[in-house]
Parts: structure tokens; sequence; C-alpha cells
């Protein structure tokens, strides 16, 4: 699996930092075959493109107290991003780490093997 670990804490649009906001974290970076193949919706918070993509994401979300998790692809690069979220920091990793494999899954490089 091709996956860089990469750690940023970031704000999502009309987001108010407060004590007991959990950040949403880019947490991985998944180097993809083609990077075209991810078709994102809603401000890239729904994966349209793969087919089943979202609904597996969504099956690791549900695994996580206030778990939220999305993907999108970068605009240069073979890289999908991975941001996840959830009740603490041990959590969010987890969910973006199993996210990213589901990433590496469906559009990897072990998947066009």
């Amino acid at each position: 699996m091709s996956l860089t670990g990469y750690e940023e804490d970031v704000m999502c649009k009309g987001e108010e930092e407060t004590s007991d906001h959990i950040l949403l974290r880019h947490t991985k970076v998944v180097k993809v075959v083609d990077r075209t193949a991810i078709v994102t919706a809603n401000a890239e918070t729904v994966v349209v493109k793969p087919p089943g993509l979202q609904e597996a994401i969504n099956a690791e979300i549900a695994k996580y107290p206030q778990g939220r998790s999305f993907v999108r692809p970068s605009g240069t690069e073979d890289i999908i991003r991975v941001y996840a979220e959830a009740s603490t920091q041990d959590a969010a990793d987890s969910l973006g780490n199993s996210v990213a494999r589901l990433v590496d899954k469906f559009l990897g490089f072990s998947s066009s093997s």
C-alpha cells in the first residue's frame, strides 16, 4: 500500500475553533494510479465515483463516535488526501488509516495489479 503519513489540522469553511471543538485532521495521502478516477460532489465531501467507495467510507465512519471523514483528489498529483475527525485524536487517526486503506483498495497501486 502506498500511504504517506501526513498530519495537519485544518478548519473547514464556516467552522469556528472552540476549546471543545475537534479539528478535522488531514491524516493521510494515498498515492494512486490516476487521481481523476475519483469524482466528488457536495464541496468535495462525498465520493460519487468509483461506485462503492462512499458506502465503504460511511461504514467505517459509523464505527467512530462523532466520526467524519472525506477524501479529495489532488489537483496536480496522483494522490488522494484523506481527512478524518472523531471523538478522540486516536480515533480520528484510526478512522483516517481505515479510510486510507479503502482508497488504496479502490484506487491505489494494489488495485491495478
